[in-house]
Protein backbone atom coordinates (compact mmCIF):
# COMPACT_ATOMS: atom_id res chain seq x y z
CA UNK A 1 0.00 0.00 0.00
CA UNK A 2 2.87 2.09 1.03
CA UNK A 3 4.65 1.22 -2.42
CA UNK A 4 1.73 2.21 -4.60
CA UNK A 5 1.46 5.16 -2.73
CA UNK A 6 4.97 6.43 -3.64
CA UNK A 7 4.85 5.50 -7.17
CA UNK A 8 1.56 7.47 -7.44
CA UNK A 9 3.48 10.74 -5.82
CA UNK A 10 6.76 10.15 -7.94
CA UNK A 11 4.68 9.83 -11.62
CA UNK A 12 2.70 13.19 -10.28
CA UNK A 13 6.05 14.81 -8.85
CA UNK A 14 7.40 13.54 -12.56
CA UNK A 15 4.41 15.14 -14.40
CA UNK A 16 4.38 18.47 -12.33
CA UNK A 17 8.53 18.96 -13.38
CA UNK A 18 7.71 18.35 -16.92
CA UNK A 19 4.82 20.64 -17.03
CA UNK A 20 7.04 23.11 -15.26
CA UNK A 21 9.74 22.65 -18.14
CA UNK A 22 7.15 23.26 -20.66
CA UNK A 23 5.95 25.93 -19.39
CA UNK A 24 9.38 27.95 -19.24
CA UNK A 25 10.18 25.86 -22.45
CA UNK A 26 7.21 27.93 -23.92
CA UNK A 27 7.84 31.22 -22.10
CA UNK A 28 11.58 31.49 -23.33
CA UNK A 29 9.95 30.83 -26.74
CA UNK A 30 7.95 33.83 -26.67
CA UNK A 31 10.45 36.06 -25.21
CA UNK A 32 12.61 35.30 -27.89
CA UNK A 33 9.77 36.19 -30.95
CA UNK A 34 8.49 39.48 -29.59
CA UNK A 35 12.78 40.86 -29.10
CA UNK A 36 12.79 44.64 -30.55
CA UNK A 37 13.39 45.75 -34.47
CA UNK A 38 16.62 47.04 -35.13
CA UNK A 39 17.57 49.57 -37.56
CA UNK A 40 20.23 48.38 -39.94
CA UNK A 41 20.55 51.25 -42.05
CA UNK A 42 19.87 53.92 -45.01
CA UNK A 43 19.53 54.14 -48.29
CA UNK A 44 18.66 56.93 -51.07
CA UNK A 45 15.70 55.03 -53.22
CA UNK A 46 15.72 58.49 -55.35
CA UNK A 47 17.77 61.52 -55.78
CA UNK A 48 16.84 65.04 -55.85
CA UNK A 49 15.16 66.16 -59.17
CA UNK A 50 18.11 68.68 -59.88
CA UNK A 51 21.76 68.01 -59.14
CA UNK A 52 23.54 70.48 -61.62
CA UNK A 53 23.21 73.88 -60.73
CA UNK A 54 25.19 77.43 -61.46
CA UNK A 55 26.82 79.80 -59.02
CA UNK A 56 24.23 81.70 -57.37
CA UNK A 57 21.45 79.25 -57.71
CA UNK A 58 19.92 78.03 -54.48
CA UNK A 59 19.53 74.57 -53.42
CA UNK A 60 16.97 72.49 -53.52
CA UNK A 61 16.12 68.95 -52.52
CA UNK A 62 12.74 67.93 -54.43
CA UNK A 63 12.63 64.82 -55.48
CA UNK A 64 14.63 62.91 -52.83
CA UNK A 65 13.69 60.12 -50.73
CA UNK A 66 15.49 57.98 -48.17
CA UNK A 67 14.34 54.72 -46.46
CA UNK A 68 15.62 53.11 -43.36
CA UNK A 69 16.41 49.01 -43.23
CA UNK A 70 15.49 47.41 -40.30
CA UNK A 71 16.61 43.84 -38.65
CA UNK A 72 14.09 42.41 -40.15
CA UNK A 73 14.45 43.10 -43.68
CA UNK A 74 11.74 45.70 -43.12
CA UNK A 75 11.98 49.07 -44.96
CA UNK A 76 10.36 52.57 -44.18
CA UNK A 77 10.87 55.98 -45.83
CA UNK A 78 12.31 58.48 -43.32
CA UNK A 79 12.02 62.55 -43.28
CA UNK A 80 13.37 63.44 -40.43
CA UNK A 81 16.93 62.85 -41.21
CA UNK A 82 19.84 65.41 -41.20
CA UNK A 83 21.65 66.98 -44.19
CA UNK A 84 25.00 68.75 -44.62
CA UNK A 85 23.84 71.36 -47.02
CA UNK A 86 20.26 72.73 -45.68
CA UNK A 87 17.90 73.45 -48.16
CA UNK A 88 17.87 77.00 -49.72
CA UNK A 89 21.73 77.32 -49.32
CA UNK A 90 23.37 79.67 -51.87
CA UNK A 91 25.55 77.83 -54.04
CA UNK A 92 28.80 79.96 -54.38
CA UNK A 93 31.65 78.25 -55.33
CA UNK A 94 31.54 75.65 -58.49
CA UNK A 95 33.08 72.14 -58.61
CA UNK A 96 31.47 69.20 -57.42
CA UNK A 97 30.09 68.98 -53.72
CA UNK A 98 29.30 66.33 -51.50
CA UNK A 99 25.78 66.28 -49.29
CA UNK A 100 25.97 63.97 -46.69
CA UNK A 101 22.42 62.90 -44.92
CA UNK A 102 22.83 61.52 -41.15
CA UNK A 103 20.24 59.33 -39.37
CA UNK A 104 20.20 57.47 -36.22
CA UNK A 105 24.37 57.02 -36.18
CA UNK A 106 23.89 55.90 -40.39
CA UNK A 107 24.65 58.09 -43.38
CA UNK A 108 24.72 58.12 -47.31
CA UNK A 109 26.36 60.72 -49.62
CA UNK A 110 25.66 62.20 -52.61
CA UNK A 111 27.02 64.43 -54.89
CA UNK A 112 25.84 67.80 -56.62
CA UNK A 113 28.01 69.89 -59.44
CA UNK A 114 27.99 73.81 -59.42
CA UNK A 115 28.98 75.00 -62.84
CA UNK A 116 30.66 78.89 -63.19
CA UNK A 117 27.79 81.30 -63.93
CA UNK A 118 28.18 83.23 -67.13
CA UNK A 119 29.73 86.97 -66.44
CA UNK A 120 29.32 88.72 -69.97
CA UNK A 121 30.45 87.82 -73.62
CA UNK A 122 32.68 89.21 -75.68
CA UNK A 123 33.49 89.35 -79.45
CA UNK A 124 36.48 86.82 -80.70
CA UNK A 125 36.89 88.15 -84.11
CA UNK A 126 34.65 90.39 -86.20
CA UNK A 127 33.01 89.67 -89.59
CA UNK A 128 35.54 89.34 -92.67
CA UNK A 129 33.30 91.82 -94.52
CA UNK A 130 33.01 95.57 -92.57
CA UNK A 131 31.78 97.36 -95.77
CA UNK A 132 29.07 97.34 -98.04
CA UNK A 133 26.96 98.85 -100.95
CA UNK A 134 24.02 99.57 -100.83
CA UNK A 135 21.82 96.58 -101.95
CA UNK A 136 23.96 93.83 -101.14
CA UNK A 137 23.38 90.90 -98.29
CA UNK A 138 25.26 91.00 -95.02
CA UNK A 139 27.13 87.85 -94.63
CA UNK A 140 28.47 87.29 -91.15
CA UNK A 141 31.51 84.64 -92.26
CA UNK A 142 34.36 84.72 -89.59
CA UNK A 143 32.28 86.57 -87.07
CA UNK A 144 33.90 84.57 -83.20
CA UNK A 145 31.94 85.44 -80.21
CA UNK A 146 33.05 83.60 -76.41
CA UNK A 147 30.79 83.52 -73.46
CA UNK A 148 33.00 84.04 -70.38
CA UNK A 149 32.41 82.71 -66.79
CA UNK A 150 32.68 83.57 -62.99
CA UNK A 151 35.79 81.29 -63.31
CA UNK A 152 37.84 83.72 -65.19
CA UNK A 153 37.57 81.05 -68.09
CA UNK A 154 36.05 81.85 -71.75
CA UNK A 155 34.38 79.59 -74.25
CA UNK A 156 33.29 80.34 -77.48
CA UNK A 157 29.50 80.25 -78.39
CA UNK A 158 27.54 79.92 -81.64
CA UNK A 159 23.83 79.81 -80.11
CA UNK A 160 23.79 83.90 -79.98
CA UNK A 161 21.56 85.78 -81.36
CA UNK A 162 22.29 89.10 -84.01
CA UNK A 163 19.90 91.97 -84.47
CA UNK A 164 20.46 91.79 -88.66
CA UNK A 165 19.94 88.02 -89.41
CA UNK A 166 22.82 86.46 -92.27
CA UNK A 167 21.16 87.29 -95.81
CA UNK A 168 19.53 90.70 -94.52
CA UNK A 169 19.49 93.16 -97.84
CA UNK A 170 20.90 96.42 -96.87
CA UNK A 171 18.54 99.03 -98.55
CA UNK A 172 20.05 102.49 -96.81
CA UNK A 173 23.69 104.02 -97.09
CA UNK A 174 24.63 104.42 -93.36
CA UNK A 175 25.94 102.51 -90.43
CA UNK A 176 24.20 99.75 -89.13
CA UNK A 177 24.93 98.91 -85.49
CA UNK A 178 24.82 95.41 -84.80
CA UNK A 179 23.69 93.88 -81.60
CA UNK A 180 24.80 90.41 -80.66
CA UNK A 181 22.41 89.09 -77.68
CA UNK A 182 23.55 85.45 -75.83
CA UNK A 183 21.83 84.86 -71.57
CA UNK A 184 20.97 88.17 -71.27
CA UNK A 185 24.12 90.02 -72.11
CA UNK A 186 25.07 91.85 -75.12
CA UNK A 187 28.14 93.33 -77.62
CA UNK A 188 27.47 95.63 -80.68
CA UNK A 189 29.66 95.80 -83.66
CA UNK A 190 29.26 98.14 -86.65
CA UNK A 191 28.98 98.13 -90.55
CA UNK A 192 29.36 100.65 -93.12
CA UNK A 193 26.81 100.81 -95.93
CA UNK A 194 27.81 102.77 -98.83
CA UNK A 195 25.76 104.38 -101.48
CA UNK A 196 25.66 102.63 -104.50
CA UNK A 197 27.29 104.41 -108.05
CA UNK A 198 23.85 105.29 -110.55
CA UNK A 199 25.93 106.71 -113.67
CA UNK A 200 28.81 108.35 -114.63
CA UNK A 201 29.43 111.30 -116.49
CA UNK A 202 32.59 113.44 -118.26
CA UNK A 203 33.32 116.34 -116.23
CA UNK A 204 36.06 117.53 -118.88
CA UNK A 205 36.64 116.78 -122.47
CA UNK A 206 39.83 116.30 -123.77
CA UNK A 207 42.04 118.79 -124.67
CA UNK A 208 42.00 118.02 -128.24
CA UNK A 209 38.79 116.54 -130.60
CA UNK A 210 39.43 117.76 -133.46
CA UNK A 211 42.41 115.30 -135.40
CA UNK A 212 43.87 114.57 -138.59
CA UNK A 213 44.60 111.72 -140.54
CA UNK A 214 47.42 110.20 -139.24
CA UNK A 215 47.52 111.79 -135.77
CA UNK A 216 47.45 109.53 -132.37
CA UNK A 217 44.89 110.44 -130.13
CA UNK A 218 45.38 111.71 -127.06
CA UNK A 219 43.24 112.03 -123.99
CA UNK A 220 45.01 114.24 -122.02
CA UNK A 221 42.52 116.42 -120.13
CA UNK A 222 39.99 114.14 -120.16
CA UNK A 223 37.85 113.63 -116.27
CA UNK A 224 35.37 111.48 -115.57
CA UNK A 225 33.14 110.88 -112.22
CA UNK A 226 31.02 108.50 -111.09
CA UNK A 227 27.48 109.53 -109.43
CA UNK A 228 26.01 107.72 -106.33
CA UNK A 229 22.65 107.14 -104.73
CA UNK A 230 23.42 110.00 -102.32
CA UNK A 231 23.73 112.26 -105.04
CA UNK A 232 27.55 112.93 -104.12
CA UNK A 233 30.47 112.92 -107.02
CA UNK A 234 33.64 111.26 -107.36
CA UNK A 235 36.59 111.78 -109.62
CA UNK A 236 37.20 108.45 -111.45
CA UNK A 237 40.67 107.13 -113.24
CA UNK A 238 40.33 103.38 -113.19
CA UNK A 239 37.22 103.54 -116.65
CA UNK A 240 38.38 101.26 -119.65
CA UNK A 241 38.09 102.97 -123.41
CA UNK A 242 36.68 102.16 -126.56
CA UNK A 243 40.30 103.13 -128.48
CA UNK A 244 43.22 103.50 -126.55
CA UNK A 245 44.96 106.16 -126.51
CA UNK A 246 48.07 106.41 -128.75
CA UNK A 247 45.75 104.69 -131.43
CA UNK A 248 47.01 106.17 -134.82
CA UNK A 249 43.69 107.57 -136.62
CA UNK A 250 43.77 106.10 -139.83
CA UNK A 251 40.79 108.15 -142.07
CA UNK A 252 38.58 111.08 -142.27
CA UNK A 253 35.15 110.52 -140.10
CA UNK A 254 33.50 110.78 -136.69
CA UNK A 255 34.36 108.87 -134.13
CA UNK A 256 32.44 107.71 -130.36
CA UNK A 257 34.95 106.66 -127.92
CA UNK A 258 33.05 104.91 -125.30
CA UNK A 259 33.85 105.33 -121.22
CA UNK A 260 32.81 102.15 -119.19
CA UNK A 261 32.83 101.55 -115.66
CA UNK A 262 31.38 99.22 -112.99
CA UNK A 263 28.52 97.97 -115.77
CA UNK A 264 27.79 102.08 -116.28
CA UNK A 265 28.92 104.20 -119.36
CA UNK A 266 29.28 107.36 -121.06
CA UNK A 267 30.81 108.72 -124.25
CA UNK A 268 32.19 111.53 -126.37
CA UNK A 269 33.17 112.10 -130.48
CA UNK A 270 36.65 112.96 -131.91
CA UNK A 271 36.51 114.57 -134.99
CA UNK A 272 38.86 113.50 -138.04
CA UNK A 273 39.69 115.91 -140.36
CA UNK A 274 41.55 115.41 -144.27
CA UNK A 275 45.15 115.58 -143.29
CA UNK A 276 46.25 119.19 -143.63
CA UNK A 277 49.40 121.49 -143.26
CA UNK A 278 48.49 124.29 -140.61
CA UNK A 279 50.98 127.62 -140.99
CA UNK A 280 50.81 129.20 -138.08
CA UNK A 281 52.06 132.60 -138.04
CA UNK A 282 52.31 134.23 -133.96
CA UNK A 283 52.50 138.06 -134.13
CA UNK A 284 53.71 139.50 -130.36
CA UNK A 285 53.62 142.80 -129.18
CA UNK A 286 55.70 145.71 -130.01
CA UNK A 287 56.12 147.25 -126.19
CA UNK A 288 55.75 145.19 -123.02
CA UNK A 289 54.67 146.56 -119.61
CA UNK A 290 57.81 144.28 -118.18
CA UNK A 291 60.84 143.70 -120.72
CA UNK A 292 60.81 140.08 -122.82
CA UNK A 293 57.50 139.39 -120.68
CA UNK A 294 56.39 136.94 -123.50
CA UNK A 295 58.22 135.18 -126.22
CA UNK A 296 57.39 132.33 -128.95
CA UNK A 297 59.50 129.41 -129.59
CA UNK A 298 57.99 128.34 -133.54
CA UNK A 299 60.14 125.08 -133.31
CA UNK A 300 57.50 123.87 -130.40
CA UNK A 301 54.85 126.63 -131.20
CA UNK A 302 55.04 127.26 -127.33
CA UNK A 303 54.45 130.63 -125.44
CA UNK A 304 56.85 131.65 -123.17
CA UNK A 305 56.62 133.98 -120.60
CA UNK A 306 59.03 135.58 -118.49
CA UNK A 307 59.79 133.24 -115.07
CA UNK A 308 60.13 135.27 -111.37
CA UNK A 309 56.46 135.82 -110.88
CA UNK A 310 54.38 134.74 -107.77
CA UNK A 311 51.45 133.49 -110.44
CA UNK A 312 50.99 132.75 -114.21
CA UNK A 313 46.60 133.23 -116.16
CA UNK A 314 46.20 132.10 -119.81
CA UNK A 315 43.38 133.55 -121.68
CA UNK A 316 43.17 132.26 -125.38
CA UNK A 317 40.10 133.73 -127.20
CA UNK A 318 39.23 135.67 -123.81
CA UNK A 319 38.43 131.94 -122.67
CA UNK A 320 40.97 131.42 -118.94
CA UNK A 321 42.81 128.23 -119.45
CA UNK A 322 43.20 125.69 -116.87
CA UNK A 323 47.43 126.28 -117.31
CA UNK A 324 49.28 128.28 -114.53
CA UNK A 325 52.81 127.59 -115.71
CA UNK A 326 54.84 129.90 -117.07
CA UNK A 327 54.52 128.24 -120.42
CA UNK A 328 51.53 127.74 -123.01
CA UNK A 329 52.07 125.84 -126.20
CA UNK A 330 49.47 125.88 -128.77
CA UNK A 331 47.18 122.79 -129.64
CA UNK A 332 46.61 123.82 -133.27
CA UNK A 333 44.36 120.51 -134.23
CA UNK A 334 41.71 122.30 -131.95
CA UNK A 335 42.20 125.73 -133.23
CA UNK A 336 40.03 127.13 -136.10
CA UNK A 337 41.48 129.02 -139.00
CA UNK A 338 41.90 132.45 -138.64
CA UNK A 339 42.85 134.77 -136.14
CA UNK A 340 43.32 134.15 -132.39
CA UNK A 341 44.59 136.37 -129.11
CA UNK A 342 46.82 134.55 -126.34
CA UNK A 343 46.79 136.68 -123.32
CA UNK A 344 49.39 136.12 -120.54
CA UNK A 345 48.27 137.85 -117.11
CA UNK A 346 50.97 137.48 -114.42
CA UNK A 347 51.60 138.68 -111.01
CA UNK A 348 54.17 139.85 -108.90
CA UNK A 349 54.76 138.70 -104.74
CA UNK A 350 53.50 142.11 -104.18
CA UNK A 351 50.56 142.24 -106.08
CA UNK A 352 51.86 143.91 -109.03
CA UNK A 353 49.94 142.87 -112.14
CA UNK A 354 51.07 142.85 -115.76
CA UNK A 355 49.98 141.55 -118.88
CA UNK A 356 50.97 141.10 -122.90
CA UNK A 357 48.75 139.90 -125.82
CA UNK A 358 49.87 137.87 -128.96
CA UNK A 359 48.01 137.12 -132.41
CA UNK A 360 47.81 133.72 -133.85
CA UNK A 361 46.77 133.43 -137.39
CA UNK A 362 46.26 129.73 -138.26
CA UNK A 363 45.88 129.01 -142.31
CA UNK A 364 45.64 125.47 -143.64
CA UNK A 365 45.70 123.73 -146.82
CA UNK A 366 45.39 120.26 -148.29
CA UNK A 367 48.36 117.81 -147.86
Amino acid sequence: MINRLQKNIRHITNLFVLCLLSFILVCSCKIETSSPTVITGIKITSLPEKTVYYVGERIDYTGLNVTATYSDGSEKEIMDYTISLEAGTTLTKEGKHAVEIKYNGFSQTFSIEVLPVITGIKILSLPKKTIYYVNEKIDFDGLKVSAIYSDGKENEIVDYKLSLTTGTVLTKEKTYSIEVQYEGFSQTFYIEVLPVITEIKISSLPEKTVYYVSESIDYTGLQVISVYSDGHEEEITDYTLSLEEGTVLAKEQTLTVNIQFNGFSTAFDIEIRPNQVSVVQVTLPEHFDVENLLSYNEANKTFIAKTGFASYTWWLDSEKLSNQTSSYTLNIANLSSGYHSLMIVVKSSDYERYSATATINIMREER
